[in-house]
């Protein structure tokens, strides 16, 4: 039980139970209601109010006590269809048998069934009074060999027991009602658990995606609640075990009274407590348990749906403390929440401090994120590889403190008392294998990096990563070419024809590949003394590409950055010491720039035969006639303003001036 010295906080919230039911779904009772008895004339089975004073106070030395938290008061009955209730003809060869149960002020009703054998086309349905809640068919499917069945719980204080079988059926049906469950505290609702709680679907728990279907909620003898975990085994082959805490109360007397609620979780990081409670399974096999290190474990009866997503917690027993630390878990019954520990942890006794102590507990010193609660009990503690080292015990943490937690140490419980229902590693290793770990098991995702490897050498070496997802590989040739033909590495060739070819980077062929290399290129900052410059770093270090490294520009002329009219490295432009003001390479043709001097800015220099006269990039009659020659006048004809002359110098006294 979680925070055996405080006192148990009321839990309080209404849950989404029963929504919308289809015509298919509708219980024969609310369909056909004009067809049979009223049901207020249907025999009650009525158990005594709650007397919350008398409850409450029990309630507290159970906490002092290390007992698990409760949330219902079981009371025995005996109902059969035999001698109880009420049988009905339909009337199309079918009959439908009810009663009801129910007690005063109840806040949930949940039931048991101590002998529950459904005939091969029957079924049992349970369901409010008014119709809003409505539980799932139980049919054949959900006979074991226990015999028990369990219900989840209802919020009405008053449910409806109804089975519908063939007439020829009836004499095989084997029902007996023995615990009618009345809740005097809400199994999920508004504002139960503390402020500093994490949703799962908070980003903080997107890093643990894999592992957080494999916790539930759970309800042990129709009365106790707490949160426990679906567990890997080294078969990876899917058996359902299901660990808790030892306190939980599960025990071979009662397995079969474990009902475990999957994805009870909001649907928003910190919105409304809209959970949900209709992914249950009923019942379960004992497997072992040891009070030492508080574990227990069970096998379901059946396997979940695979619709549910639910997945296989992994584990270490090699009892290495982890460096950081996970818990998810359901606090106060709340919905599910994730807490973190961002250091190491300790092994000590139970609420211990001393290192090691006997050496049978894992110590949370404080959460840094979250917390756990009341209700937390028996959910798993993670180490830094989403491995199982622990599962709840108890301890004083809470919103508001920065107290410890004590998590039974699954190394210990491996081999627990010595026997196969004292210890875990009968069922969590049966091939016995020795493995010291095993990863969370995603249904239809990785189990090992072998599942990853997609056969192609280049793409490096795929693993398996947390929560069953297969991860990229690296790069399995850094620095030099990768040749998938052969499965090799080779020398890079860098060949200088001024093209980023395959194989070249900026780091094996610096005069082809122009991409920045350092590690801060691309932060708008030139870093000089990190080997940055307008060659290495261009984004940076204000210089410009246009196409072939050929092409490249720094500061000034198109020259090299040692260039006088830049400064810093050629990294900046300056007027001092002759300097210009401008940068050939800034994308603005400006200043002294012209095609020739700079083009990259400017465009290219002028081409003779473009029938364009460029005189300012230096074509005249001279240099280009059949651009100039024509349109203009050779040098010593007579003129009257330069624009006459394909020199574009007309000079002399007035009336005299002829083109130099």
């Amino acid at each position: 039980m979680k925070d055996r010295l405080k006192l148990i906080c009321a839990l309080a919230v209404i849950l989404t139970l029963g929504v919308g039911i289809t015509a298919a779904q509708t219980p024969i009772g609310i369909a056909r209601a004009d067809d049979i008895r009223a049901i207020q004339t249907v025999q009650l089975v009525s158990a005594p109010a709650v007397d919350l004073q008398v409850v409450t106070a029990e309630d507290i030395d159970r906490d002092l006590a290390g007992l698990a938290p409760r949330y219902a008061i079981a009371n025995a009955v005996s109902i059969t269809p035999e001698r109880d209730g009420i049988w009905e003809d339909l009337g199309d060869g079918t009959l439908i048998w009810r009663v009801r149960a129910g007690a005063p002020g109840a806040i949930s009703i949940n039931l048991g069934f101590g002998q529950y054998v459904m005939t091969p086309n029957g079924s049992l349905r349970i369901y409010s009074v008014d119709g809003q809640h409505v539980r799932r068919p139980f049919t054949a499917v959900d006979n074991a060999l226990h015999g028990e069945l369990w219900t989840p719980l209802l919020i009405t204080d008053e449910i409806v027991v109804e089975v519908v079988l063939p007439a020829e059926e009836r004499d095989n049906l084997r029902l007996e009602l023995t615990s009618v469950n009345v809740g005097y505290r809400e199994f999920g609702s508004d504002n139960r658990s503390g402020s500093c709680n994490v949703d799962v679907i908070c980003p903080d728990g997107d890093g643990w995606r894999g592992e957080i279907p494999s916790v539930a909620a759970i309800s042990t003898g129709g009365s106790l609640f707490c949160s426990g975990f679906m567990v890997n085994n080294t078969a990876q082959d899917t058996t359902p075990y299901f660990m808790t805490a030892y306190h939980c109360g599960i025990s071979a007397g009662n397995a079969a009274s474990l009902v475990t609620y999957w994805n009870y979780e909001t649907d928003s990081c910190g919105g409304a407590r809209n959970g949900s409670l209709n992914q249950f399974q009923t019942g379960s096999f004992f497997r072992s348990r040891w009070s030492t290190s508080d574990f227990a474990l069970v096998e379901m009866d059946s396997d979940p749906d695979p619709a549910w997503g639910v997945t296989f917690a992994g584990w270490n027993r090699s009892g290495a403390e982890a460096t950081t630390a996970v818990a998810i878990h359901h606090p106060s019954v709340d919905e599910k929440a994730i807490s973190f520990e961002f250091d190491a942890t300790t092994t000590t006794s139970y609420l211990g401090t001393s290192v090691p102590g006997n050496g049978t507990h894992v110590r949370v010193a404080d959460w840094d994120t979250g917390t756990t609660e009341g209700g937390s009990s028996g959910s798993p503690l993670f180490n830094q590889n989403h491995q199982v080292i622990g599962q709840l015990h108890g301890g004083y943490a809470a919103c508001g403190n920065n107290s410890a937690d004590w998590y039974g140490k699954f190394s210990v419980s491996w081999n627990g008392g010595g026997t196969s229902s004292t210890r875990l590693s009968t069922w969590l290793d049966p091939g016995n294998t020795g493995a010291n770990s095993v990863n969370t098991l995603v249904v239809g995702g990785c189990s090992n990096n072998g599942d990853c490897d997609d056969g192609a050498f280049c793409n490096g070496a795929e693993t398996c990563g947390g929560g069953g997802s297969c991860q990229p590989g690296n790069d399995p040739c850094p620095g030099q070419a990768c040749n998938e033909s052969n499965d090799s590495c080779e020398p890079l060739v860098c060949n200088n024809d001024g093209t980023c070819d395959a194989g070249e980077d900026c780091n094996n062929c610096g005069d082809d590949c122009i991409s920045g290399t350092g590690v801060s290129c691309g932060d708008g900052v030139c870093e000089t003394a990190a080997g940055e410059d307008c060659f290495s770093c261009p984004s940076d270090c204000n210089g410009k590409t246009n196409g072939n490294p050929n092409n490249r520009y720094c500061c000034g002329n198109g020259t090299p950055c040692t260039d006088s009219r830049c400064s810093n490295n050629g990294n900046i432009c300056t007027t001092s010491g002759g300097g210009m003001s401008y940068c050939c390479g800034d994308m603005a043709c400006q200043g002294d720039e012209n095609n020739s001097n700079c083009s990259i800015d400017c465009g290219p220099p002028p081409v003779c035969g473009d029938n364009v006269c460029d005189v300012g990039a230096g074509e005249d009659c001279a240099s280009c006639a059949a651009d100039c020659c024509g349109s203009c006048d050779p040098v010593g004809t007579s003129c009257i303003d330069d624009s006459d002359c394909c020199s574009n110098k007309c000079k002399g006294p007035s009336g005299g001036k002829t083109c130099k």
